[in-house]
């Protein structure tokens, strides 16, 4: 018998000839079991059937096992994980990453809707949730650019975008279309690029005057945290949604109070951009303008179960250009 955590483990007997994967006995140590997907490297990463069924999980299932992880320095916040990222490089199909963020290069639009799926990212309310410890060395978009852990959408199979449109500035600062023409037209390389800071986006905007519908709505069942007592989330009741009686509402910013996130909504300084929706929830990501209202940081997200992009439609939107550092 072989223990494959002892300093002396033959990795020649534990992996397949070509090196690249371990046996089909062989589970995969820490990360072993997270989210209830296959813990087989060789079952995990090549196994037949939809991507979003087994391997796009068991990506954002590593991340999530890593960022609930305390880290001894901060640079180590995407270097530590590169070396299991980039073997889901040779999947099939491939799973490329921009800062940490999953791209599937598999039919036309997958790319971009894995992308946008991921970029709705939350920081993890259910236990002992605390205002997110940002490192301002990564992009404010990415998990990599904050000391919490993230929470990802496991199966995205009926995540759909709502008209969001991506480029990817690459090392000559140049902004490349993530899919133009329903063809993906980005090299592997920059695809698997850990240095990106900036995206740009095209997507809808929700208007402020639509908040100030919410604040005059009765709110209740509020959910606070169990152990920092934050407030993570509501339900409230909107007469434009398809059940009136339920719409709960998931932030993932530090909230002490439900009216400090209607302030924010209402600031100008603040803007919510509409990314897509599942089954019966939409997903938002709040945004604060910088000073030179040139580009935006990421503050957060917002999602509302109970509702559809056909009740979203009857909001008053804008089309935007946004750049996200």
């Amino acid at each position: 018998m072989h223990c494959r955590e002892a300093l002396c483990s033959p990795l020649r007997l534990l992996h397949r000839k070509d090196m690249k994967n371990f046996m089909s006995w062989i589970r995969p140590g820490f990360f072993a079991g997270a989210g209830g997907v296959s813990t087989s490297w060789s079952k995990g990463l090549n196994a037949a059937g939809p991507f979003c069924e087994r391997r796009q999980p068991q990506f954002v299932c590593h991340v999530e096992n890593f960022t609930a992880r305390q880290l001894s320095y901060d640079t180590d916040s995407l270097a530590a994980l590169l070396g299991i990222l980039r073997t889901f490089e040779s999947a099939v199909p491939p799973i490329y990453h921009i800062s940490g963020l999953p791209i599937v290069r598999e039919a036309a639009g997958t790319a971009t809707r894995s992308f946008i799926s991921a970029l709705g990212w939350s920081h993890n309310n259910n236990h002992n949730f605390r205002s997110p410890k940002r490192r301002s060395t990564f992009p404010s978009w990415s998990w990599i650019g904050w000391e919490a852990t993230a929470l990802f959408l496991k199966d995205d199979s009926s995540f759909t975008t709502f008209e969001v449109e991506v480029w990817i500035m690459d090392r000559s600062k140049t902004f490349l279309a993530l899919e133009a023409s329903d063809q993906i037209t980005m090299s592997s390389q920059v695809l698997s690029s850990e240095i990106s800071k900036v995206i740009r986006l095209s997507a809808w905007v929700v208007e402020s005057t639509i908040w100030l519908e919410w604040r005059r709505c009765p709110v209740r069942n509020i959910r606070r945290a169990p152990e920092s007592g934050l407030i993570v989330g509501f339900c409230v009741s909107l007469h434009y949604i398809s059940d009136k009686n339920y719409c709960w509402v998931s932030v993932s910013q530090e909230i002490q109070q439900i009216g400090n996130v209607f302030e924010k909504l209402l600031d100008s300084r603040f803007s919510c951009i509409i990314l897509g929706s599942g089954i019966s929830s939409v997903n938002m990501l709040l945004v604060e303008w910088q000073p030179s209202r040139e580009f935006v940081t990421r503050v957060g997200t917002i999602s509302m179960v109970g509702t559809n992009i056909a009740d979203i439609q009857r909001w008053k939107l804008e089309r935007r250009f946004i750049e996200l550092q």
